[in-house]
C-alpha cells in the first residue's frame, strides 16, 4: 500500500498559522513557559521525545513563533511535526494529520457533548447528558468505566502496575470515585466536580502508557483556568491554608500524605490543572478567605508568583526534590520537606 505524502508547502503553512500554545494545551501536552535553560520565545517540554536522550532538565523546546525544535542536550532539531511523530510514535502523516485536523476545527459549540466523545474515541457511544444552552446545565451525568474494586486489581496487572506506580490504593480510588475504563480504552477515569459536587468533566489516564487519548473531556464552555479541583468549601472549615498543586493524581497523593503524616494539620489542598495558576483561580482562592497559600507544583515551583503579590494571602512555594512531582514523592521525601514548618 502506498504512503500518503505530506504537502511540504501546505505543512509549512499549518506551522506558520498554529497557536502552537493551544494546539498543545488541545492535545494534553504539557509544557514549562519559564524557568532554567528555556530561552525567550521558548517553551520547554520535558522529557525530551527522543528515547536516545530523554533529558529532563528543560533542554528541549519548541519556538513559539516558526514551531521549530531543538534539544541542546542531543541536538536533535525540526519541527513540530518531528516532535509529534516522537512523542506519539506515529508516522509523519499522522503528525501531520493532528495539525490539519487543529487547524480545520470547526466552531461546534452548540455540539452534542455525546457525539464530541464518541467521534475521539471512536468506540460505542459513552451515556452523556445533552449539554443545552444554558450554562447551568453543562454537567456530565455519566461517565465511562467501572468503580475499581479489589478484584479487578487483582485481575488486571497493567491496572495494578499503573496504581503502584502512582501510588494509588483501591481505598482512595473510592473515595475520589476513581473508575477504571476497561471495556473501551484502557483508561483510568478521574472524575472533575464543581462546588455543587455535579461532575463537570473527567480526566483519563491512559494505563499503556501508549494510547494517543484526550487528557480531560469537559462540556464547551468550561474554562479550566477559572475552575478548581477539589475546590473546598467557602468557609474552609476555619482554616486559613490551602496547599495548591497541579493534577489531580497529585492531588491525592497530597492529600494522602499530609493525612497520614500531617494528622493534625487541617490543611485544604486544591489543583489547578496547569503548573502556573491563573489570576481567575487566584481570585477565587482569594474569595474563600484564606491568608496562606503553599503551591507545590513540580521542581520547579511557581516561578511567576511574586507578581500575585498584590492579593490578600502570603504565597509560599514548595521547592520539590528535583525530578519529582507531588505525585512521585515517597513518604520520605515528603518528610523530609518539613511542611509543618508553614502550615
Amino acid at each position: 500500500m502506498k504512503s500518503r505524502l505530506v504537502d511540504p508547502e501546505k505543512a509549512r503553512l499549518y506551522l506558520r498559522e498554529l497557536n502552537l500554545l493551544d494546539f498543545l494545551d488541545d492535545s494534553g501536552i504539557s509544557y514549562i513557559e519559564v524557568g532554567k535553560n528555556i530561552g525567550q520565545g521558548w517553551i520547554g517540554i520535558n522529557p525530551c521525545p527522543n528515547q536516545d536522550c530523554g533529558d529532563e532538565n528543560n533542554h528541549f523546546g519548541i519556538n513559539i513563533l516558526n514551531k521549530s525544535i531543538n534539544c541542546w542536550k542531543c541536538n536533535i532539531t525540526g519541527t513540530l511535526i518531528k516532535f509529534l511523530m516522537m512523542y506519539y510514535h506515529i508516522s509523519h502523516e499522522d503528525a501531520f494529520d493532528m495539525i490539519e485536523k487543529f487547524i480545520n476545527k470547526k466552531d461546534d459549540k452548540d455540539q452534542d457533548i455525546e457525539e464530541k466523545i464518541t467521534n475521539i474515541f471512536t468506540k460505542p457511544k459513552i451515556t452523556l447528558k445533552k449539554i443545552e444552552k444554558t450554562e447551568e446545565k453543562k454537567n456530565i451525568i455519566s461517565i465511562p468505566g467501572d468503580p475499581i474494586t479489589m478484584k479487578m486489581i487483582n485481575d488486571r496487572p497493567m491496572l495494578r502496575n499503573f496504581m503502584r506506580n502512582k501510588n494509588l490504593t483501591q481505598e482512595l480510588c473510592f473515595r475520589f470515585g476513581i473508575r477504571y475504563d476497561w471495556k473501551q480504552s484502557l483508561r483510568l477515569i478521574l472524575p472533575i466536580f464543581d462546588e455543587r459536587k455535579m461532575i463537570i468533566g473527567y480526566q483519563g489516564r491512559d494505563v499503556t502508557g501508549k494510547a494517543m487519548l484526550r487528557y480531560i473531556t469537559k462540556p464547551d464552555g468550561l474554562k479550566l483556568g477559572e475552575a478548581l479541583y477539589h475546590i473546598p468549601d467557602r468557609k474552609l472549615n476555619g482554616n486559613r491554608t490551602i496547599i495548591i498543586v497541579e493534577g489531580i493524581l497529585d492531588l491525592i497523593r497530597t492529600v494522602d500524605l499530609v493525612e497520614r503524616h500531617l494528622p493534625k494539620k487541617q490543611v485544604a489542598i486544591t489543583a489547578c490543572f496547569t503548573n502556573k495558576p491563573t489570576v481567575n483561580q487566584l481570585i477565587l482562592l482569594n474569595s474563600l478567605g484564606i491568608t496562606n497559600l503553599i503551591t507545590m507544583l513540580d521542581n520547579d515551583s511557581w516561578y511567576n508568583y511574586k507578581k500575585f503579590s498584590d492579593l490578600s494571602f502570603n504565597i509560599t512555594p514548595i521547592i520539590l526534590p528535583p525530578e519529582k512531582d507531588p505525585n512521585s514523592l515517597t513518604d520520605q521525601d515528603f518528610i523530609t520537606l518539613d511542611l509543618k514548618n508553614v502550615l
